[in-house]
This record gives structure tokens, C-alpha cells and sequence, in this order.
């Protein structure tokens, strides 16, 4: 038995070193790895207090990966072992965490986004020890409105109606707070905010711009990647447009790279190679759509990586975009219609330097994570 007076637990699903083969988002990657730091800083300067992470490893089901995941143990982080089965690992890893609960009786519990299952195990575990502070962060909802009622529905409905039992509920969007009916008291909706990448890219000097483009994520239709490729096409814009990342849209990506000499096609690279691009890109888009997705429902915490980049930031007017960043990118029609004008007025714009600083200026202040877990604590301190 761990004999600290508190203890703190993140539970997620990132991966230490991310590859091809996870199921999970570069993007969801970093934001566990920005929240986990934030509440292991805060713990290093409390006395007599521990923390400690475990994470689901995110890999693609079986057949598509691994049968067996073996686990791993590094440092203050615990990748419990799994059979990679659809559901199966869930359920294991669901008793791994009640297994962590009962060994270091954590006074917080952090929760990156959520199931019924977990959510179950975690209040069960709370009638034992009523003084754990239960928090969820809620970055994703699989749920989509106008689809027929199937088991992944009902699940999802189920977890969102479980974790409002939680102590404290940080949604990505007022939408999922009022749609699943979030109680104010218990809420802070938080967009999202700087990651390492993000910083990383704070750093690059504005004169070293270079006239190309970069699209980097999940290559899905809710992420506009196909409306892109093909407004590229048929505008027949001059600049390159470089695109990275991994999805369902990866053929259609592929062959028009092979065709078009301006769409180059990278694939899956690591966060350090997509910031290079980025850094130098005269032009780096975010765009997000209601497709298979109520988009609502998933911020797109890469816009919290491009705005921090000295280029041009070009996105569509996508549920939760912060008005407050609009005089500082260039926004795009939901059809891209007006692509090939917003890239000549990238290409002519001599105030790049100015806007830059005004998006660094709205990250700085509105972007922190850390604010977040300082909230955390004092209300969990507010609770003794």
C-alpha cells in the first residue's frame, strides 16, 4: 500500500512512442502527454504527494494489429497488458484500472475522455473510497444524432449519463454540456490548448516562410482532406500542397499525389517532422465537418498547434471556432469556394508578422493546460 497522503491518477490511452500502428490521433497523443506533465508538475511541489499515469495502449484491433499487447512499465507510466480483441481489451484494462484504484487509493482521478465501462469501475470504486475526486476529460463523443440506435450508441449515451456523477467535467465544447446535460457547478469547457508541439512551433522565425501549404491529421472526410484535394485540383493552385497523416482517405490522397505534381503526399511522420514542415509553410489549414461525425463534438486540437506556426492559418467557419482568432486567420468558405482567392491574398500579405502576434497573444492567455489542473486541485481541496 502506497503510504503518501495523496495520490493522483491519469488514466488515458497515448502511447510513449507513437508509430503507424495506433489507433490513436498524433493530436490526442499530445494532449494526454500536456495534461499528464501539468498535473505531475503540480504534484512534484505538493509534500508527501505521487502520481502516476496509466494508459491503454492504442492499438488497432486484431487482425489489423497485434493479438497480444505485453504491457509496459516506464517510470511514473503503466501500459497494462491486453488480448487485442474488440471489447475484450476494454474489459481488461477496465479491471487494471480498479486494480491501480485499489493499490494507491488516489485522492484525484483524471479520466481522458470516457466509457460505461470505465465509468462504471470508477464510481464503484468511489463508494469505497468516497474521497476520491473523480474527473473526466471529454475531447471525443463517438455519438452521432441522426444515426439509427445500435449497441455503440447506447454505450456512448450510457457513459455520457455515468460521468455526470463525477466530480468535475472538463467537455471540449459547450455543446457536449448542454446536449448531455452537465451540470454548470461541476463544469469547465476547455477547447483545448498548447502542447510541446504547439511550443515547438512558437519558437520558428517568421522570415523563413516558404510558398507551400500543409494539412496535417486524420485524413477523414470530417477533416475536409477530400474537399481540399480536390479544390487543389480543379483551382489548379500553383504552391504545393504537402499532406500528412493516416485514414480512410489515404487512396484518394495517394492518387492525386501520383497525378498532380502540386499535392505531395507524406503518410504517417512523427510529430518532429510535420512541425518542420509547418514551421516554414506559408499556409497551414485546420478544417472540420459534420461528416460521420457531429463535429460539435470534436475540436480539432491541431488548431491550437497552427496557430502558434508563423504562417497563415486557413480554416472554415467549424462548430466552436473561437471568434476571437477569425481577424487573425484567414477563413475559408464550408465549400472552399474562395480557396484560390485566400491563398493569393497568403501569398500577398505583408502583415503576416502582426496577425502571428495576435494569435500568440490569444494561445498565451487562453490556451493554458496548466490553469486547468490548478483548477482541478482547488476544487478537490474545496471538497475536504
Amino acid at each position: 500500500m502506497i503510504k503518501k497522503s495523496k495520490f493522483v491518477l491519469f488514466i488515458g490511452a497515448f502511447d510513449l512512442n507513437p508509430s503507424d500502428d495506433v489507433s490513436t490521433s498524433s493530436a490526442g497523443n499530445q494532449v494526454q502527454f500536456e495534461i499528464a506533465n501539468e498535473l505531475n508538475k503540480k504534484v512534484d511541489i505538493q509534500e508527501s504527494s505521487t502520481f502516476q499515469s496509466i494508459s491503454m495502449k492504442p492499438l488497432k484491433t486484431w487482425p489489423v494489429g497485434a493479438f497480444l499487447w505485453s504491457g509496459l512499465h516506464k517510470k511514473n507510466v503503466y501500459m497494462p497488458p491486453f488480448i487485442n480483441i474488440v471489447g475484450l481489451k476494454r474489459l481488461i484494462f477496465s479491471i487494471f484500472i480498479l486494480i491501480a484504484l485499489i493499490r494507491t487509493r488516489p485522492s484525484i482521478v483524471v479520466k481522458y475522455n470516457i466509457t460505461a465501462v470505465e465509468a462504471f469501475v470508477l464510481l464503484i470504486y468511489r463508494i469505497v473510497n468516497p474521497a476520491t475526486f473523480l474527473v473526466a476529460v471529454i475531447q471525443d463523443v463517438h455519438y452521432t444524432k441522426n444515426k439509427g440506435v445500435g449497441v455503440k450508441k447506447i454505450f456512448e449515451l450510457l457513459a455520457m449519463k455515468l460521468v455526470t456523477r463525477f466530480d468535475m467535467l472538463i467537455p471540449i465544447s459547450e455543446r457536449i454540456k448542454n446536449d448531455f446535460f452537465f451540470s454548470t457547478e461541476k463544469t469547465r469547457v476547455f477547447n483545448g490548448g498548447l502542447t510541446r508541439q504547439g511550443r515547438s512551433l512558437l519558437a520558428a522565425s517568421d522570415d523563413k516562410l516558404e510558398p507551400y501549404a500543409v494539412f496535417a491529421g486524420a485524413l477523414m472526410p470530417y477533416n475536409g482532406i477530400d474537399l481540399l484535394v480536390r479544390r487543389w485540383i480543379s483551382e489548379n493552385i500553383e504552391i504545393e500542397l504537402h499532406v500528412f497523416g493516416k485514414g480512410s482517405s489515404d487512396s484518394l490522397v495517394h492518387d492525386a499525389a501520383v497525378r498532380y505534381p502540386t499535392i505531395i503526399f507524406h503518410g504517417f511522420k512523427s510529430e518532429e517532422e510535420v512541425s518542420s514542415w509547418q514551421k516554414n509553410a506559408l499556409v497551414n489549414f485546420c478544417l472540420r465537418y459534420s461528416e460521420g461525425i457531429e463535429a460539435a463534438y470534436f475540436f480539432p486540437s491541431k488548431l491550437f498547434n497552427i496557430i502558434c506556426a508563423p504562417g497563415a492559418v486557413m480554416a472554415n467557419r467549424f462548430d466552436g471556432f473561437p471568434s476571437a482568432l477569425e481577424n487573425s486567420c484567414l477563413m475559408l468558405a464550408d465549400d472552399l469556394s474562395d480557396l484560390s482567392e485566400k491563398i493569393d491574398m497568403a501569398k500577398n500579405h505583408l502583415e503576416l508578422n502582426i496577425i502571428r502576434a495576435r494569435r500568440r497573444e490569444w494561445i498565451e492567455a487562453n490556451g493554458s493546460w496548466s490553469a486547468v489542473v490548478r483548477d482541478i486541485f482547488a476544487r478537490a481541496a474545496a471538497t475536504k
